[in-house]
């Protein structure tokens, strides 16, 4: 759980303003972009590997529709990139495609598995 919490806090701090003016003061713009690549790998994998260790501590029972209503809402989660990713009428019509995004998965994540690790990633989402 402490490799979890130290990738979703790595890659909480790379995006903090002051951050990245540090790193770009350092390193320049090109720099900053080969510096934030490599250290969200970093964060990613600490992520994934904190996760896959983290203990089994169930928070409540999830309810049996959680994993059809994490399909549908992973699925709109993902039309939802797809709009961040092209430029077009639904994107300012929606104005946050890649927040609505991210709630969507946190959300669906949280209705299908009820456990602490995910609770504590979709929540820091």
């Amino acid at each position: 759980m402490i490799l979890l919490v130290l990738g979703v806090s790595l890659l909480a701090a790379l995006h903090l303003s002051q951050v990245k003016s540090a790193i770009v003061a350092r390193a320049g713009q090109g720099g900053y972009g080969a510096a934030l690549g490599a250290i969200s790998i970093v964060a990613l994998l600490l992520i994934v590997t904190g996760w896959r260790l983290s203990d089994f501590v169930s928070l409540y029972e999830p309810p049996v529709w959680g994993r059809h209503a994490n399909f549908g809402l992973s699925f709109l989660a993902f039309l939802c990139l797809g709009i961040f990713l092209f430029r077009g009428r639904l994107r300012q019509i929606l104005q946050f495609p890649m927040g609505i995004a991210v709630g969507l998965w946190s959300v669906g994540h949280l209705l299908a598995m009820a456990t602490f690790a995910v609770s504590y990633y979709s929540g820091a989402c």
